[in-house]
């Protein structure tokens, strides 16, 4: 929860930058937080396949890795999005 929290705050901090120097600090912090939820994920991982499914635990870290990488990817794609059609849903109300 504590990673969860951290990944916002440095989210808040990247668009407050002023110059390239700006960036070092939000960054990094990001950095640090998506490995302490990434850290705390695989382990949980690895025990759903140990009482699920054979010990294959290679292409369950590379599934989750990959889901949670595109979770951030996309996530933010979706969320313009849909700022947009806000955006164009109270400009025809006015």
């Amino acid at each position: 929860m504590i990673g969860l929290f951290l990944i916002s705050i440095a989210l808040l901090g990247v668009p407050m930058a002023t110059s390239i120097y700006g960036l070092i600090i939000p960054n990094g912090l990001l950095g640090f937080a998506i490995g302490m939820v990434d850290s705390s994920m695989m382990p949980t991982m690895g025990y759903l396949v140990d009482i699920r499914h054979s010990s294959v635990y290679g292409s369950v870290y590379a599934i989750a890795d990959v889901a949670f990488c595109l979770g951030y990817a996309i996530g933010m794609n979706i969320d313009l999005f849909e700022e947009e059609k806000k955006k164009d849903f109270f400009l025809l109300i006015k």
